[in-house]
């Protein structure tokens, strides 16, 4: 966890960041979700590369089907079997 590796506690990012603490703990457990202007100032308060670390999601992402919402998910599945598209 990049977190971890800057060696901040929740509290810590939160001031960096100038946001709440409650905030970093709802983005931890899953509760809330971070666009890309989010995760761009994330990165940097945590010391990260923010390109480096854009890339390394998006490779992960890409070699999980599992990332996609359900109901996305299963569109995307409907869509291949009536175009026979792979």
């Amino acid at each position: 966890m990049l977190r971890g590796r800057a060696d901040m506690t929740q509290r810590d990012l939160a001031v960096a960041l100038g946001r709440e603490h409650g905030l970093v703990a709802r983005i931890e457990l899953g509760e809330r979700r971070v666009d890309f202007a989010e995760a761009y100032q994330l990165f940097l308060a945590l010391g990260a590369n923010p390109n480096t670390e854009a890339d390394s999601l998006m490779t992960k992402f890409a070699a999980s089907p599992a990332t996609l919402p359900d109901r996305a998910l299963q569109f995307t599945q409907r869509i291949e079997r009536k175009y026979s598209v792979r």
